[in-house]
């Protein structure tokens, strides 16, 4: 999102789109190759070392290093991408735009610094605790899309920001209800009749985020309509 709101025009953020949906399947079919043949020539290892075995073993040692240094720059580039979204969300929008919306340059900066530096070790802590880099992208699956994923959706596609069509009140209480009730379906009741978490997360977000839309739209079109008549 961040690489896509940088471009020039919309029309190159559709045609990058695109490209890059393009790519990802030529990727998707080389990732899933290298793991199909780690599963019959290292039946027994970890599916997370796959690759690294492939390279060890099969390339030769100058190739080794040009590997190794390609998937530490990958890593620091996702990496720093991630830090530096952290911060400016918490700096920007939750320090600067809840907590003291008076705050100057010098104090966000300070509060980017703290996030960054907060969001790096809960980072390590969580590696900790989920060492296993596929069952970490699936719980955070199971977390980001019956919580963040409706309300970005329904915001992308359902008028600019301008027309005022979806309520900005509706995202937070959605998105909160969304992550505890999946939490609360996934971890203490266990998934009961075989229903997945993320489907009842998805179904709690939109219902909350319906009633919420429902209740506060009319207001949120009076503000605008008043603020055009300001102008």
């Amino acid at each position: 999102m961040q690489r896509y709101a940088a471009s020039k025009s919309s029309r190159i953020t559709a045609w990058s789109t695109v490209s890059f949906a393009i790519m990802y399947i030529f990727l998707t079919i080389v990732i899933m190759v290298i793991g199909l043949i780690g599963f019959v020539v290292f039946p027994k290892m970890n599916g997370d070392l796959v690759f690294v075995n492939f390279v060890l073993e099969y390339l030769p040692i100058g190739i080794i290093g040009l590997v190794f240094g390609a998937l530490i720059a990958a890593v620091m580039s996702t990496g720093s991408s991630i830090l530096n979204t952290a911060a400016v969300i918490f700096s920007k929008d939750i320090y600067g735009g809840l907590i003291n919306k008076n705050a100057d340059d010098k104090s966000m900066l300070n509060w980017a610094q703290y996030a960054t530096i907060f969001v790096g070790i809960a980072g390590v802590g969580v590696s900790l605790f989920i060492p296993s880099v596929m069952d970490l992208m699936l719980f955070g699956f199971k977390l980001w899309a019956p919580s963040i994923l409706p309300p970005m959706v329904i915001a992308l596609l359902w008028g600019g920001p301008a027309e005022r069509k979806v309520s900005p009140h509706a995202a937070v209480p959605a998105i909160i209800a969304g992550l505890l009730v999946t939490i609360l379906w996934l971890n203490i009741l266990k998934e009961p009749f075989g229903i997945p978490a993320i489907v009842v997360g998805i179904i709690t977000n939109l219902i909350v985020f319906t009633i919420v839309h429902k209740l506060t739209i009319h207001q949120v079109k009076e503000e605008l309509t008043l603020s055009k008549g300001g102008l």
